[in-house]
């Protein structure tokens, strides 16, 4: 009887949840301005979203970020994952926030400069079986060194503390009317070649399993596929790399040994 009860609570198990990319939507606006808005028509709630932001300016800025939601209670929080990041070489600076356990309906996000860009782009990205208590798990961002412009963005790497892992990345580049295309294991979500330069907002096309394991995510300059081809720019990439949902969930504040 003990071993049939054991066997029966194993099956009533959830099983690990996989995140799974669901929508998004893009802002590539590429004229001077104050502020970069970009919304979903429809959202599920507790998925995770994620943003990009990217801005062009010939002097110091910082962004202020709010989701269109906020007027609700309870309201979306948003959190800062990594950045803001500079790009001295072209003025670009860019930055990552989400949105965890969102609410239902169509969220958005607006972002506000402190002062007119030259350029401006915001990306969103809902997925869903994201932990909804701590979907963060490390954070990274490279960029290229002035005055040696090339054709592959490497957001660098990190090593994760958890498996069952996505890796998301945005990537942007001063070359004009040259796309962006996706990194070996990556799949672009949006991309453009604007009047600035080229964008690109990509995640990992498979779960990350394993843990400790060096992430990268890359991206190139061209069309076709990575290896970049001969067009090269000054470039910022960022990465951050979110946990799934998977069995059992733990409650911010909790440590596994408070679960039960």
């Amino acid at each position: 009887m003990k071993c049939r009860l054991c066997v029966l609570f194993l099956l009533a198990l959830p099983a690990s949840a996989t995140i799974s990319y669901v929508r998004s939507a893009a802002n590539w606006t590429g004229t001077s301005s104050t502020s970069c808005d970009v919304s979903l028509g429809t959202t599920n709630g507790t998925d995770l979203l994620v943003v990009w932001a990217e801005w062009q300016t010939s002097g110091p800025n910082t962004v202020a970020i709010t989701t269109t939601q906020d007027n609700q209670t309870p309201r979306n929080t948003l959190y800062a994952a990594v950045g803001p990041t500079v790009q001295s070489a072209s003025n670009t600076a860019g930055q990552i926030f989400y949105v965890k356990k969102i609410l239902s309906g169509g969220d958005g996000v607006n972002l506000n400069f402190s002062g007119a860009v030259n350029s401006s782009a915001c990306v969103i990205v809902e997925y869903s079986g994201a932990d909804i208590y701590n979907p963060l798990d490390s954070v990274s961002a490279g960029y290229s060194t002035s005055g040696n412009p090339t054709g592959l963005l490497d957001g660098g790497t990190v090593a994760p503390a958890n498996a069952n892992l996505m890796v998301f990345a945005g990537g942007i580049a001063d070359t004009r009317n040259t796309p962006t295309v996706a990194g070996s294991g990556y799949t672009s979500q949006q991309a453009s070649s604007g009047r600035w330069g080229t964008g690109i907002v990509e995640n990992s096309s498979t779960a990350i399993s394993g843990n400790s394991t060096l992430q990268r995510a890359t991206a190139c300059i061209g069309s076709g596929i990575c290896p970049p081809g001969t067009t090269t720019g000054n470039w910022l990439m960022q990465m951050a790399v979110f946990r799934d949902g998977g069995w059992p969930p733990i409650p911010q504040g909790k440590s596994k040994s408070h679960v039960k």
